[in-house]
């Protein structure tokens, strides 16, 4: 499968985090920045980054692929944003979602 240049790599992590209230998920610590995404089909999933991405904005969109599989996850819209300090924007479900981590 060829996957665009531009991708970038998630890695699912078979754990759920609620990104309204993330403390004491399994993979979740202090300095860590979530990004609620929406995929076409209007699935949303969380993805994980150990500090602030500064390309990755509020409603920017983001080619993503499996990091060890390479399978396609598809664009990625950016619907919420929860950053390292506890403040946030946009949507931030409170509900546990499927956890991703950048790569």
């Amino acid at each position: 499968m060829t996957v665009s240049p531009n991708s970038t790599a998630l890695l699912p992590t078979r754990t759920r985090i609620n990104p309204a209230d993330p403390e004491g998920a399994e993979y979740f610590e202090a300095g860590d920045v979530l990004y609620v995404t929406r995929n076409s089909k209007g699935s949303v999933r969380v993805a994980k980054s150990a500090g602030h991405c500064e390309d990755i904005v509020l409603g920017s969109r983001i080619d993503a692929h499996h990091d060890q599989t390479r399978a396609n996850f598809g664009e990625l819209e950016i619907i919420g944003i929860r950053f390292s300090s506890g403040d946030s924007v946009g949507e931030l479900p409170n509900k546990r979602l499927a956890l991703r981590v950048f790569k």
